[in-house]
């Protein structure tokens, strides 16, 4: 907890590197057991990114709980953002393909095309 003061209520690198080496095991199989290795290692990476951006903010609550807190929530954004890769995926398979058909260009666009030099 200390080390964690340090971090927040300074620069000092040192002191995350250790809260970093400290914590880094716990956080990473908290996120293995929840996500797919490649996801998990994204996430221990954010999580780590994310209390070095906000180590002023956190205070002294920015323990191996708010570590955990973090990662639950940078899983869920992962969750999500793979929800929606996944719809839009079957929407564009079942988009009609329409591959050599030409279409007619707007007016107004070969007007504006025509005034061009």
């Amino acid at each position: 907890m200390d080390e964690m003061r340090a971090v927040v209520h300074g620069d000092d690198e040192a002191a995350f590197r250790r809260l970093f080496e400290q914590h880094l095991d716990a956080v990473h199989r908290y996120c293995q057991r929840r996500a797919r290795p490649d996801d998990a290692d994204d996430a221990v990476a954010e999580v780590f990114l994310i209390l070095w951006r906000r180590r002023r903010e956190v205070g002294s609550s920015a323990d191996l709980p708010w570590l955990y807190a973090t990662a639950r929530r940078v899983l869920a954004n992962q969750r999500r953002s793979l929800v929606r890769r996944m719809r839009l995926t079957d929407r564009l398979a079942r988009e009609p393909i329409t591959v050599g058909r030409q279409q007619e260009p707007d007016d107004d666009i070969l007007e504006g095309l025509n005034r061009l030099s």
